[in-house]
């Protein structure tokens, strides 16, 4: 699996490069709204770009997630209780089952 991670790795630096060498040109970024431009080259604008859209996404997961690592806490919480009355009751089963 680290391998066939690495060659995909690799490939996406490939592209990253190429897109970069052949994007050099320099194009004029401005806010519309916004009296204020900057000159970068085109591939400063794209990856900006994908890295923006790649950080609204993981947010937009973190917080669909949200639920999710609730129940995991509730759960968890839940299974400590449990076994700490299980201590009560029979000390032996909790020592032979704690994995």
């Amino acid at each position: 699996m680290k391998i066939i991670t690495g060659i995909f790795t690799l490939l996406l630096a490939l592209i990253a490069a190429a897109i970069a060498i052949a994007n050099r040109d320099s194009v004029a970024f401005r806010l519309d709204p916004l009296p204020y431009q900057i000159d970068l080259p085109l591939f400063v604008i794209v990856f900006a770009a994908l890295f923006v859209g790649i950080l609204i996404g993981a947010l937009a997961m973190w917080l669909r997630d949200g639920k999710v690592r609730k129940r995991v806490r509730e759960e968890r919480r839940a299974s400590t209780r449990l076994r700490n009355e299980l201590k009560v009751i029979d000390p032996k089963a909790v020592s032979n089952s704690a994995t």
